[in-house]
């Protein structure tokens, strides 16, 4: 665990680089650095750089939002405004703050800038930048995984673990599962996957966006069962990311219907007829 990537104190000032903020750097600029591989992506750059930040900026602040507002739910004894401010990010956020900004850029193109083969593109970035942002919440010690000392494969935090601190809990200490490095690893498959169906020929737009909201549905729902953090919001019989992996579920039965649809009226698109002008 590495928690603190740069820690410098000269003259009474202190210089903290967190490692989880380095690994959120690092996740925007492999997202970034994925969305402009393809071609398609740089044609009418200035437009398609303008619906990235867009993108981009609507995903950072839902991240942070919606980790507020779990906070505050959680913790009511402290302002929103200070756990906007304080509060870490989710990808659940990333992603319904993500998506807002895509309609909103939506409802103004005039240029049909974000269609589906850009919103494509888009997810598969978001899949491969969140991979790299669960490697920084594996340094940083959150998103922990259940106790499993029968398991080969795990990690005990050592006495210094931030998150108790934090939260002022009684959290067991031993061996556990490494979730935040499963997420990982699901999340780079993910990207694999739909990087493979993206490339397919013939090509269906939309049909990657639509299988990112089933497998990250899936995948979030599942893996909720070996995270183990007193402090997430639990509504019922599930927690907070096992309600949102279900409602990805319909989201991506809409959007893999209308891909169809649209198919089924124009046929599969084709290499050349996706070039845009």
């Amino acid at each position: 665990m590495l928690p603190s990537f740069l820690n410098i104190h000269y003259h009474g000032i202190d210089l903290v680089i967190s490692t989880g903020s380095l690994f959120g750097v690092l996740g925007v600029a492999v997202g970034v650095g994925i969305y402009f591989l393809w071609k398609e992506s740089r044609r009418r750059a200035g437009y398609q750089v303008l619906l990235l930040a867009v993108l981009v900026v609507g995903a950072l602040f839902g991240a942070r939002f919606f980790s507020a507002v779990l906070s505050i739910l959680r913790f009511p004894g402290k302002s929103f405004l200070f756990y906007l401010g304080t509060s870490g990010s989710t990808i659940m956020g990333g992603i319904a703050g993500g998506g807002a900004a895509a309609l909103l850029f939506r409802v103004f193109d005039r240029r049909n800038t974000a269609n589906d083969r850009a919103l494509d593109r888009a997810l598969i970035a978001f899949s491969a930048g969140a991979a790299v942002l669960r490697i920084g919440c594996f340094f940083h010690g959150c998103c922990y995984g259940i106790l499993a000392p029968e398991f080969p494969c795990t990690v005990t935090y050592p006495e210094t673990w931030i998150i108790p601190k934090i939260f002022n809990m009684e959290i067991p200490a031993g061996p556990r599962l490494p979730f935040p490095l499963i997420a990982a690893g699901f999340l780079l498959c993910m990207t694999v996957i739909l990087w493979v169906i993206y490339r397919g020929v013939p090509r269906l737009p939309g049909l990657p966006a639509s299988l990112f909201f089933f497998l990250y549905g899936i995948g979030r729902f599942l893996l909720e069962f070996i995270r183990d953090e007193p402090e997430r919001l639990v509504l019922g019989t599930f927690t907070v990311g096992q309600w949102f992996g279900l409602v990805c579920l319909p989201i991506g039965g809409i959007l893999l219907i209308r891909a169809l649809r649209r198919a089924a009226f124009t046929g599969p698109a084709s290499f050349d007829s996706l070039k845009q002008p």
